[in-house]
């Protein structure tokens, strides 16, 4: 890209696709240089607002974010992911009724639209509206039935309402499609151990502290499973090491 930038400095092209590139290796000051320079030429491409506001996100400067996500929009009202990347900064700043809105129109736009799905989810959770959210999770999981971090979700939600069981099965979901997430591991212990299944909890501790070692939580918790079958060498052992 330097190099065609070099050849052809007045095509907007390479700006666009290295600012891309600098965005995804997280130098963002760069990035939005090179987002400009594309503007300055091409006003009505609405991804290139949407990538420069993902570079003032992550520099912390969500009042030109916001700015960049709402002129996408008003580049292009029909492309779901600008109202999807200002809902989602809306949620971070709990402004969840104008969240909402982005929400329901960029899912109006396309019902496919799994990010704004998921999206529209987490915040229906976060305001306590969890059939709704339900609801949301089993759109995404109907559209892409491998996606392990709507079942990680939808696992905590069924667990809060006390649906053990479909959310075991959840869990279990993501084990196979994320065996590597720690949190599933811990969470789905903490299930076994609410409904009894002390010797699986104690097994899916002992795999999160074999992916996290400094899992302080993980070793207190198997520590009090340990005492109650008997364990008493493994439970102060555990707690030792989580102190």
């Amino acid at each position: 890209f330097h190099e065609a930038i070099e050849l052809r400095p007045d095509l907007p092209g390479p700006y666009y696709s290295r600012g891309v590139t600098r965005l995804l290796n997280k130098q963002y000051k760069e990035a939005i240089s090179d987002f400009d320079m594309f503007i300055r030429q091409e006003k009505k491409v609405a991804d290139a607002y949407i990538n420069r506001g993902m570079s003032y996100l992550n520099l912390k400067d969500t009042t030109k974010a916001y700015e960049d996500f709402t002129t996408a929009i008003q580049t292009n009202r029909e492309d779901p992911n600008g109202y999807n990347r200002r809902s989602m900064l809306m949620m971070q700043q709990k402004r969840y009724d104008e969240a909402e809105e982005d929400l329901d129109i960029a899912i109006s736009h396309d019902s496919t639209f799994i990010l704004s799905l998921f999206n529209r989810a987490l915040l229906y959770s976060d305001t306590k509206r969890t059939m709704l959210a339900l609801s949301d999770f089993d759109h995404v999981i109907k559209l892409d039935s491998t996606n392990s971090l709507t079942y990680f979700n939808r696992a905590i939600i069924r667990s809060q309402i006390g649906d053990y069981n479909r959310a075991l099965e959840d869990y279990n979901r993501v084990v196979r499609y994320s065996p590597n997430n720690v949190l599933v591991y811990y969470n789905r212990a903490t299930l076994y151990s609410q409904i009894g299944e002390l010797e699986q909890a104690i097994s899916d501790y002992s795999h999160a502290i074999k992916l996290y070692p400094d899992f302080a939580n993980a070793y207190l918790n198997r520590s009090q499973l340990r005492l109650f079958l008997g364990d008493t060498k493994g439970a102060k052992s555990d707690r030792q090491t989580a102190e």
